[in-house]
């Protein structure tokens, strides 16, 4: 009987670490992806968590909008940075003409 009440015992601690560890990830993800961080304790209730993965899987994160919002800012391309090509790949673009030299003081 006592080695029913340890292995139950042992069991839980083993069980409560596992959901500690999943509502540390989930709470991570979230703090990540921009929303807040306290949606992960919703993936404790049993048909929210299903409604919380869904949106976290096929909703816009707000770092996104973020990102692209902060890019048109700036002016660049939406989706990621435009590299040069590298040597010995024909560029299309047009040559690059120099500015104005810099400014003499008065």
């Amino acid at each position: 009987m006592a080695f029913l009440a340890a292995f139950g015992m042992v069991y839980a601690i083993v069980i409560l670490g596992i959901i500690a560890f999943s509502i540390l990830c989930n709470w991570l993800i979230a703090k990540k992806a921009g929303y807040n961080p306290a949606l992960s304790l919703l993936m404790l209730v049993p048909l929210a968590n299903l409604i919380i993965y869904l949106i976290f899987v096929f909703g816009e994160w707000p770092i996104h909008a973020e990102n692209r919002f902060l890019r048109g800012q700036l002016g660049l391309p939406p989706h990621g940075p435009v590299y040069p090509p590298g040597p010995g790949v024909p560029s299309y673009a047009p040559p690059l003409t120099p500015g104005p030299g810099p400014i003499a003081p008065a």
